[in-house]
């Protein structure tokens, strides 16, 4: 199922908190609180998904479709 805007939206911000701010962890507490630890992302683009990459070496997040 393709993603919403709300989830795209949630997906870029945690995407731009790694990227300016190397803060993974503040990243992932963002997806979980939005509910979206387990979301696939391959309709994102490779720039988010390198980024979200980092997040999936927190506990307890599970994103999926970010394989390169």
């Amino acid at each position: 199922m393709a993603l919403t805007k709300f989830e795209h939206g949630v997906l870029y911000a945690a995407a731009q908190v790694i990227r300016l701010h190397d803060e993974p962890q503040v990243a992932a507490d963002v997806l979980k609180q939005a509910g979206l630890e387990q979301v696939n992302c391959s309709d994102l683009d490779d720039y988010d998904k390198e980024s979200l990459r980092e997040v999936n070496t927190i506990f307890g997040m599970g994103l999926t479709g970010l394989d390169k």
